[in-house]
């Protein structure tokens, strides 16, 4: 997933940054805390896939937002995770 970040910086006007990132974007079938949550994902991931395929940040949902055509709406997860990292 590819994020433009928005900086000011002295002597620029605005400055866009593309940076790679994974995110993943989990739903919680029980009710656990977040923090043992992202413990649990991450050891589990680290055993599965290279460090570089390991999710960065982990965002917690009720559910997935979905398009008109029934399909995960991706822009409006980027959009949801940009605002929670304000």
């Amino acid at each position: 997933m590819n994020i433009f970040e928005y900086e000011k910086k002295p002597g620029f006007g605005s400055l866009f940054l593309r940076r790679k990132k994974i995110i993943s974007f989990v739903i919680l079938k029980k009710e656990k805390e977040k923090h043992e949550a992202v413990v649990l994902l991450k050891e589990h991931l680290e055993k599965k896939l290279p460090y570089y395929m390991v999710p960065g940040d982990f965002v917690f949902l009720d559910q997935f937002p979905h398009s008109i055509s029934h399909k995960v709406d991706k822009n409006a997860l980027i959009r949801d995770y940009l605002r929670a990292m304000e």
